[in-house]
C-alpha cells in the first residue's frame, strides 16, 4: 500500500491530460500570448500510469510498456501538445504562426511579426481549431553571421516545426540532429517561396516555370534533411501570406491527421520524469539493503576458517549483484522480454547502458576477500586469531559497500537510459 500510495504521488507530478473533444479548423481570435518560458500543464493521474509506475518499481519494465503498448491510440485525444516553431531570425516564424492560426497581424492574439533584434523568449499561442495544442514560437537560432544566442530547451516540446526562408543551411541540420536526439518528430517548412517565384520569375521570363521551381525548392530541403541522415523527411514549401496556395492546405491536413499519433508520442515521453523519480526512491530504499548485506559479508568474513569465508563472501557478493540487477530489470531474461515488446533488438537496448559490466565482480573485489583470508591465516599462525578475523572483517566490509553501492547507482542510471530508448521505440510505432 505504502509504495502504490508513493507510485499515485510521483504521477500527480508528472502525467498530464486535459479533458475536451476535437473540433474543425476554424478562424477566430484566441486569449493574448502570456509570458511563460516553457509549457507547464496540468497535472492528473491514470490507471494507466499508475500501473506503469508500478511495474517500473517492480523490475519489470516488459510490463510497463505494455501497459502504455495497450492503450488505443483515440485514448491519447486528450493530451495536450506543445508544438515548437524554431529557426532562424527573419526566417518569418510568427507569420507562419498567425497563417497556421488563420489570424491576421492586426487580429487580437496574432503574433508579433518584424520585432527588431528577434524573439527573446518563448511565446506560446493556442491553435484555435486544434484542442489542446499549443504553438511556441522560439527565439531565432543561432548562425553563422547572427549574434550570439542563448541554445533554447528543446526538452519541454512535443513536435516541431523547423521554419526556414532560405537554402538548407547547418542550422537546419543542427535542429534536426537535436530534435531527433530527443526521440521527438518535425516537419520542416520552407517559406517565402512567394518571394522566390517572383525572382525567378523577373529573371527568367521567358523559360519560368512554377512548378520547376516549387520543386527545386522542395528537393534542396529534402536532400539536406536525408543528407543528415533523416530516413523519411516531410518537407513543406509555403507562402505564409497565401495560406491557401502551395503546401500549406497539405501542412495542415497532414498536421491534424498524425495529431494523435504525436499525442501518443508525446505522452509515452512524459513517463520519463516519472521513470526518473521511481527509479531515485528505489535506488535509495536499496541503500538499506546495502548496509545488511555488507554487515552479513563482514560477518561471513570473520569466520575463522580461511577458506570457507573466502567462498561465502564472495558467493554473497555476487549473488547480490544478479539479485539488483534483476529488481531493476537490466538481466537478459528481462531485457530480452523488453526488446521483444518494443520490437528491439537486444543489443540496442544494452547499447544505450552506460555501465554494461557492473554486475560482474571486479578484481577489487576479489583482492579484497582474499587479504581477509590471509588475514586469518597470519592471525592464527601469529596466536592472534581474534585480531585476524577482526581484520578480515574490516577488509571485506569497506570494498563490499562501496561497489555495492555504486552498482546500485549505475543500475539506476542504465534502467533510466533503457527505458528512454523503449519509450522512443514504443512511440513510433504510431508514427
Amino acid at each position: 500500500m505504502v509504495m502504490k500510495q508513493t507510485i499515485q504521488e510521483i504521477t500527480e507530478l508528472t502525467k498530464f491530460s486535459k479533458v475536451t473533444e476535437l473540433s474543425q479548423t476554424h478562424r477566430h481570435s484566441s486569449p493574448p500570448r502570456t509570458t511563460v518560458n516553457h509549457p507547464v500543464k496540468p497535472a492528473t493521474v491514470t490507471m494507466a500510469s499508475d500501473a506503469f509506475g508500478e511495474a517500473v518499481h517492480e523490475g519489470d519494465l516488459a510490463k510497463a510498456l505494455f501497459h502504455v503498448h495497450e492503450r488505443p491510440l483515440e485514448s491519447f485525444l486528450h493530451e495536450p501538445v506543445d508544438i515548437a516553431v524554431v529557426g532562424e531570425a527573419g526566417a518569418g516564424k510568427s507569420s507562419f504562426i498567425n497563417a497556421l492560426r488563420g489570424l491576421r497581424e492586426e487580429d487580437e492574439g496574432a503574433a508579433e511579426t518584424g520585432l527588431v533584434g528577434g524573439q527573446q523568449d518563448p511565446m506560446p499561442y493556442r491553435h484555435p481549431g486544434l484542442p489542446l495544442v499549443t504553438l511556441w514560437e522560439l527565439p531565432g537560432v543561432e548562425t553563422p553571421l547572427s549574434a550570439p544566442q542563448k541554445e533554447p530547451d528543446l526538452s519541454h516540446y512535443d513536435f516541431f516545426i523547423i521554419v526556414g526562408s532560405q537554402r538548407f543551411r547547418s542550422a537546419h541540420a543542427n535542429l534536426a540532429h537535436s530534435i531527433e536526439g530527443l526521440g521527438r518528430r518535425f516537419f520542416f517548412v520552407r517559406t517565402k517561396v512567394d518571394l522566390d517565384l517572383e525572382a525567378s520569375r523577373r529573371q527568367r521570363p521567358g523559360s519560368f516555370n512554377e512548378a520547376e521551381v516549387l520543386h527545386r525548392i522542395w528537393q534542396d530541403c529534402d536532400q539536406g534533411l536525408r543528407g543528415e541522415g533523416v530516413a523519411q523527411p516531410q518537407v513543406f514549401v509555403v507562402a505564409n501570406w497565401e495560406p491557401n496556395c502551395y503546401n500549406f492546405p497539405l501542412l495542415q491536413e497532414i498536421l491534424k491527421k498524425e495529431l494523435p499519433a504525436i499525442r501518443r508520442q508525446a505522452s509515452l515521453l512524459r513517463h520519463l520524469p516519472m521513470c526518473s523519480r521511481i527509479l531515485d526512491q528505489k535506488q535509495s530504499s536499496l541503500m538499506w539493503e546495502v548496509w545488511k548485506v555488507t554487515l552479513l559479508s563482514s560477518l561471513l568474513a570473520a569466520l575463522p576458517i580461511p577458506g570457507l569465508s573466502f567462498i561465502c563472501t564472495y558467493f554473497l557478493f555476487r549473488a547480490q549483484l544478479a539479485r539488483y540487477c534483476k529488481s531493476f530489470g537490466l538481466d537478459e531474461r528481462s531485457l530480452a522480454a523488453l526488446a521483444w515488446r518494443v520490437g528491439q533488438p537486444v543489443g540496442e537496448l544494452q547499447a544505450v547502458r552506460e555501465h554494461p559490466g557492473v554486475t560482474r565482480v571486479p578484481w577489487l573485489k576479489l583482492m579484497a576477500d582474499a587479504a581477509s583470508a590471509a588475514a586469518i591465516l597470519v592471525g592464527r599462525w601469529k596466536g592472534f586469531t581474534i585480531v585476524g578475523c577482526l581484520v578480515s572483517a574490516g577488509l571485506a566490509f569497506i570494498p563490499t559497500y562501496a561497489l555495492l553501492r555504486k552498482a546500485v547507482r549505475y543500475l539506476a542510471k542504465d534502467t533510466q537510459k533503457v527505458l528512454h530508448q523503449a519509450l522512443k521505440a514504443e512511440g513510433k510505432k504510431s508514427m
